[in-house]
This record gives C-alpha cells, structure tokens and sequence, in this order.
C-alpha cells in the first residue's frame, strides 16, 4: 500500500493546536475523490468541540476510546454526510470542525485528515493513482509537497 502525504503552508492563524488554512477547496475536492470508493467514517474530536460532537452524533454512533481524551464517532458515508463534511464542515473562524476524519473501505483506511485538515493523507494500492493524485495536487497552490512512501 502507498501512502500519500501532503504538504500544506497557507495558514489563516494558528491557535493552541487549532490550525486555520487559508482556503480548503483542496480539501472538498480531495474528499469528493475519495469518498465514493468508502463506505464508513470516523471522525475523532475533543470534548470542548460541539458542532464536530453534533455532526457525530448525527451521522455515526460514538464508540469506545481507551487510548486518547477524543470522542470518536463511526457511521456509514452516505450523500447527507458528504453534503454536511463538504458545505457544513466549517466552523465558525472557516477551519475544519474535526481534529481527524477518516474514511474505510471495510477496515482499510482510505483517507485520514488530521489535526484540522492539515495533515492529509492517502492510502493507494496501485501506484498509477499515486502519479494521478501527485498530478492532481499541481493545480492546488496550497500543496507544497506530495511525499509518497512506498509499500516495504
């Protein structure tokens, strides 16, 4: 499996560990691509983060966390989630609601966007769609880097 990161340097302000990137266009887009070929999410928030709390419990169901102080959310992707995460998934300061969101195809993970979008990540199994992904990300200023890290 390849793993497919991305280099994000356009930030709007950095708060404790709240990041704002200046624009996510990228970032819908980069879902859009990924999410028809899942069928779960989970999305992983901190207790004092109400509207991410609010999309969890409407769209998944919460589930045990031993490991961390976040709350963790899974449920089915469905076209009302992918409407919410791509128009509704903004907080107030225009920064992503949920620290992580991950996508699954059954137990492999797809897709995962940590600490507030800024730290995406693919999983690809054919390489031809990592040199599409690193095309992809050329018409998106915002991505500085693609670094691709090859199955061992």
């Amino acid at each position: 499996m390849y793993t497919v990161g991305f280099q994000i340097d356009s930030y709007k302000y950095i708060t404790g560990i709240k990041s704002v990137l200046q624009e996510y266009s990228w970032w819908i887009e980069l879902v859009r691509k990924i999410a028809p070929k899942a069928d779960k999410f989970e999305i992983r928030c901190w207790p004092d983060e109400p509207e991410a709390i609010a999309t969890g419990q409407q769209f998944g169901k919460q589930k045990e966390n031993t490991e961390t102080n976040e709350l963790v959310f899974q449920g089915p992707i469905s076209e009302a989630f992918l409407k919410h995460v791509c128009t509704d998934g903004f907080d107030e300061n225009g920064g992503l609601k949920w620290f992580t969101i991950n996508f699954y195809q059954g137990k492999r993970i797809l897709f995962h966007s940590g600490h507030y979008g800024t730290e995406p990540y693919i999983f690809l199994k054919i390489e031809e769609e990592v040199h599409k992904l690193e095309e992809w990300s050329r018409k998106h200023p915002i991505i500085v880097r693609v670094d691709v890290y090859e199955p061992s």
